[in-house]
């Protein structure tokens, strides 16, 4: 009985946790003091080991991570901030979730994404390289980390701040930007405005507004 008691002291107590692990009840989940806990489990992503002293014991918890972090790995010692770009609005997250189209953030440890304008007229869109002999292609995008990433949808163009509709002899493939059609024309100043060319329509050879054929004057509808 006395050797009993001496041993005593040396067997492991089933709650007295490494780093890497955490405190659990019978059911397996994590809980965090020793009163309703019976074992060690490793923890599990979106959690991380956090070392703290009850009734003069240390042993560790697994602790949700906070908002704006994550942990995709087991038997983590911490959690991470999310990358610009991402988010994490919930505690407990093993991982960080894109920003989606028409949002961005361009910080770390984001709870949520900045809006780009008014849903259903702003996107988020990148250029992919023409192909030779082609057209530029824009493309919409997720997990964008600037506002420059920011476009008006495809069919509407930037003017004054705001995503307006690319009307007939005009177009908008999403960049923000107003790609006149041949045989039409507009200023720089009303992109939108668009013209029919007066007279031979050869005169305007579309591109960018206030584009006319060499030798002929930007600034008339006619050119």
């Amino acid at each position: 009985k006395g050797k009993s008691a001496l041993w005593g002291k040396w067997m492991p107590v089933a709650t007295d946790c490494p780093a890497g692990y955490g405190l659990v009840d019978v059911q397996g989940l994590p809980v965090a003091s020793l009163a309703s806990a019976v074992d060690c489990q490793v923890c599990a992503p979106g959690r991380f080991s956090k070392a703290f002293t009850e009734d003069g014991r240390q042993t560790y918890r697994c602790q949700e991570c906070e908002v704006g972090q994550h942990q995709s790995r087991f038997g983590q010692s911490q959690c991470i901030q999310c990358e610009a770009g991402t988010f994490a609005a919930d505690v407990g997250q093993a991982t960080c979730s894109p920003c989606g189209r028409g949002t961005y953030i361009n910080s770390t440890g984001a709870t949520a994404c900045w809006s780009c304008g008014a849903q259903g007229l702003w996107t988020t869109s990148k250029a992919v390289p023409a192909v030779v002999g082609g057209q530029e292609k824009w493309i919409e995008i997720e997990g964008a980390t600037s506002a420059g990433s920011c476009h008006c949808v495809e069919g509407r163009h930037l003017s004054a701040g705001q995503c307006k509709i690319c009307i007939e002899g005009a177009f908008c493939p999403g960049s923000g930007v107003l790609t006149l059609l041949p045989g039409f024309y507009s200023t720089l100043g009303h992109p939108g405005a668009v013209l029919r060319c007066f007279g031979n329509t050869l005169r305007c050879p579309g591109g960018a507004p206030e584009t006319c054929a060499e030798g002929r004057d930007p600034s008339s509808p006619a050119c």
